[in-house]
């Protein structure tokens, strides 16, 4: 870690500082997917955000790709809105990273993608995003981390949202959600529409605007027949089509869709058990559309999972909490062409404990996977953390994770190897995180190793790589102002070829600042990105962008949101070859009424 040690003193600097003034009181933020159990974001052993509906309204972000850049993620687009776009969480693949809709995995099974550019952000209420190893706990692909995405639940009392907008490259958008509650039933359901005509997506291909256009319909209850009791069903369908530059397929029509149910029951304060299930499917048919516009199918990629999970939770005595579970998916592929395996299982039981002593927390899971495919793997984290001053913790974690080859690495014709096994990794972390009287703020160092990557043709898990880093942040909030600053550097590197993992800046900085007064809302959020390297190693180069947003309260139910992005007009790219937008605006208008 010598390298970019020495870009660490600052930062570590400016911490002595801050743990030596005084603190405000904490925020008591909770989340659950860091340990399976809802826990106060202070006292975990690993480093998190937590983006609420507020956050997401707040940064006027069109889609998830251009949310997560708001707040320092490193995400990836081929082009136009609608692309293909992946997320690479500390340095790890693309596919390192689990992702969960209320609780449900999705991506395809047959390219390990997440769909980031088609989730629908209208129908979201809250993002936890959990950095380093996860899979003691959600098993296979949590190796960078876990996003976990939670829709709107239905309300507690009777509530309607409604907003339109227009913006550059024909972007137009409308959503419309609705909630009620009568006891003992709670209700709330949801559509959203948007559709642009974007722009062309790659420099060396055909000359055309790719555009995108697709559906979302959201669906929720809730059943409380006794205090100690909650039935939820929920529903998500995602539906639409996007065009792209290639040559052999141009267009795809995607289909996402996530059916579940869920009891929790609370006997007595020391137990609780919670069951769900739950199916889900992401499809995609891909086309090769003509001048003409005459459309012919060239492939077909759907996943199919159903996902059985059973949680019991103890709480022996004050402070002390041990979890059991199990849990099952059964994956199934539908495509053309045709793979000599189309059905993998995946069966697990997993076992966490946390524990309190005094000003001390610990933490310890395991988890065993049985995988069709490959057999059995293990996996196991330790964590601890210590309130070391008022508002300020210390903490270290341990933790082991893998990520199971995809279908196109196993069975692709002409191309998989049916021998390939997981690739694997084992994480390190030291971070310290409080409050001050400027603000809140945090800094960790990880280091990631894993070997088993999956490259080379033909295919075999043969590379190795070695991932250090460190993050820091601060977030203030005094009126009129409040904003925030991320900092990351990052040394990805291959160990046997020595270069550098492609597609990952070694610096990244945002900083966001916000203004309130009166009916008057703005903001400014500042992205910098280092340069990196794409395929065959060749040099893209790093940029600086600048947004501006505002936003203006017309009475008691409207609200007025202008948006511009891109405002100096930087030309720059994300992936080689693939533009990214110019200067663009979006403006909406928004309803909102709640009894």
């Amino acid at each position: 870690m010598s390298h970019p040690a020495r870009r660490w003193l600052l930062p570590l600097a400016c911490c002595v500082v801050l743990v030596s003034s005084p603190v405000p009181a904490a925020e008591d933020t909770l989340l659950v997917t860091g340990t399976r159990l809802e826990q106060s974001l202070a006292t975990l052993p690993m480093a998190a955000t937590v983006l609420t509906r507020e956050d997401l309204d707040r940064s006027q972000a069109y889609d998830m790709p251009e949310l997560f850049s708001s707040v320092g993620l490193e995400m990836r687009s081929s082009g136009s809105f609608g692309k293909q776009t992946s997320l690479f969480l500390r340095g790890t693949n693309s596919d390192h990273v689990l992702v969960l809709i209320d609780g449900v995995r999705i991506g395809s099974l047959s390219s390990g993608a997440i769909p980031w550019e088609h989730i629908p952000l209208d129908q979201v209420q809250r993002i936890e995003i959990v950095r380093g190893p996860r899979a003691a706990l959600w098993g296979a692909d949590a190796v960078g981390g876990v996003v976990q995405i939670f829709t709107r639940a239905a309300p507690a009392t009777r509530r309607t949202d409604f907003s339109l907008g227009a913006g550059a490259w024909g972007n137009r958008r409308g959503q419309l959600q609705l909630g009620t509650a009568v006891a003992p039933f709670s209700f709330s359901g949801g559509v959203s529409h948007q559709r642009a005509e974007g722009f062309d997506s790659r420099i060396d291909a055909e000359t055309d605007r790719d555009g995108h256009e697709q559906t979302s319909v959201r669906l929720s209850a809730d059943y409380r027949p006794r205090d100690n009791t909650v039935l939820r069903v929920h529903l998500l369908h995602n539906d639409g089509d996007t065009q792209y530059d290639g040559t052999a397929q141009n267009q795809t029509d995607h289909l996402q869709r996530i059916v579940g149910a869920s009891l929790l029951f609370t006997p007595s304060a020391t137990y609780s058990t919670t069951l769900r299930l739950a199916g889900s499917r992401d499809e995609g048919d891909n086309y090769r559309l003509t001048a003409q516009g005459v459309r012919s199918h060239r492939s077909r990629f759907n996943t199919r999972r159903l996902q059985l999970s059973w949680q019991n939770d103890f709480t022996p005595r004050p402070g002390q909490h041990l979890s059991l579970g199990l849990d099952y998916h059964n994956e199934m592929l539908d495509s053309i062409p045709r793979f000599a395996s189309t059905r993998r299982y995946n069966q697990a039981l997993f076992a966490a404990w946390q524990g309190r002593y005094g000003k001390q927390h610990w933490y310890a899971s395991g988890r065993w996977d049985d995988n069709r495919d490959f057999g059995g793997h293990g996996t196991g984290s330790l964590g601890w953390n210590w309130q070391w001053r008022p508002e300020q913790y210390l903490y270290a974690s341990y933790g082991t994770a893998f990520k199971a080859p995809n279908f196109n690495e196993l069975y692709y014709p002409g191309f998989g190897n049916a021998q390939l096994g997981p690739e694997s990794s084992r994480s390190y972390e030291l971070g310290l995180r409080g409050a001050h009287a400027l603000g809140r703020w945090e800094i960790n160092v990880y280091r990631t190793r894993i070997k088993g990557l999956i490259a080379g043709f033909p295919i075999r898990n043969v590379d190795r790589a070695c991932i250090d880093g460190m993050e820091a942040q601060w977030r203030f909030q005094r009126h009129p102002w409040q904003g925030s600053v991320r900092l990351e550097l990052l040394d990805p590197r291959e160990q046997d070829r020595g270069g550098r993992l492609i597609r990952r800046a070694t610096r990244k900085v945002t900083l966001d600042l916000g203004w309130q007064a009166g009916r008057w809302r703005a903001g400014t959020t500042l992205r910098g990105l280092g340069h990196h390297y794409d395929f065959d190693q060749s040099r893209v180069a790093g940029f600086v962008t600048v947004d501006t947003r505002v936003e203006y309260i017309l009475g008691s139910h409207f609200r007025l949101r202008a948006k511009l992005a891109n405002l100096f007009n930087r030309q720059y790219q994300l992936v080689r070859s693939y533009r990214t937008p110019d200067r663009h605006f979006f403006l909406s208008l928004h309803y909102l009424w709640q009894s």
